[in-house]
């Protein structure tokens, strides 16, 4: 007589099902932050050759001298990438310059020198503290917060109100750009300011924060 093959039972199959999602869950954030690092450094190599042409150009003309970088394909800090310095710029650390050290995805931007070598970033980076959000808008209290915007947000460790001051880590505080987007670590929350107040995101708007 013959035999009737066995199938899988439904526990054999529930634990199957269970390994492969156990697999899932841990390769998509090495996946995620492997896709990151690479947008980042594709950026950054385009920035790297606009900067070459922006140099040759100073030393051309012997003015200042500005060169075209494309379009962004990451938005925030360099900050996946061991090295990102651009002549006088560290776009891996800084946080508020005149280019508040961070591009936007999907905006074009720009890289100028001047006579003195110092380099500044347009177009695709914030701007004397005015950042991009999505299609390169500036960011306002009326600016709902995406997740683009909420994956470029500067650390914040510590906070004041008076003076209006942001410290990102070291013991030096510095003045906070408008525009700009931080997280604040102590208090859990994305927060900006205005000049003259900190808001936070509450999940529909931005609304005062009365931080010490």
């Amino acid at each position: 007589m013959k035999k009737r093959s066995r199938g899988f039972t439904l526990a054999e199959v529930l634990i199957v099902v269970a390994i492969i999602a156990v697999l899932v869950a841990i390769a998509i954030p090495v996946f995620t932050s492997q896709l990151e690092k690479a947008r980042q450094a594709t950026d950054l190599a385009n920035i790297r050759s606009a900067y070459a042409a922006a140099v040759a150009g100073v030393v051309t003309t012997g003015t200042d001298a500005s060169a075209e970088a494309g379009k962004m394909k990451h938005t925030g800090l360099f900050n996946k990438l061991s090295s990102a310095e651009i002549g006088d710029r560290d776009l891996k650390t800084e946080t508020a310059d005149d280019a508040a050290g961070a591009v936007v995805k999907g905006t074009n931007l720009t890289v100028t020198v001047d006579t003195t070598g110092h380099v500044t970033l347009s177009g695709g980076a914030g701007s004397g503290g005015s950042s991009g959000s999505g299609g390169g808008e500036p960011i306002s209290l009326t600016t709902p917060l995406t997740d683009a915007m909420k994956e470029g947000a500067t650390i914040a460790r510590g906070i004041h109100i008076s003076p209006l001051l942001v410290e990102t880590g070291t013991s030096t505080a510095s003045v906070p750009s408008t525009g700009v987007i931080y997280y604040y670590t102590r208090g859990n929350s994305y927060v900006q300011t205005d000049g003259g107040k900190w808001y936070y995101w509450d999940g529909s708007a931005w609304s005062y924060y009365n931080v010490a």
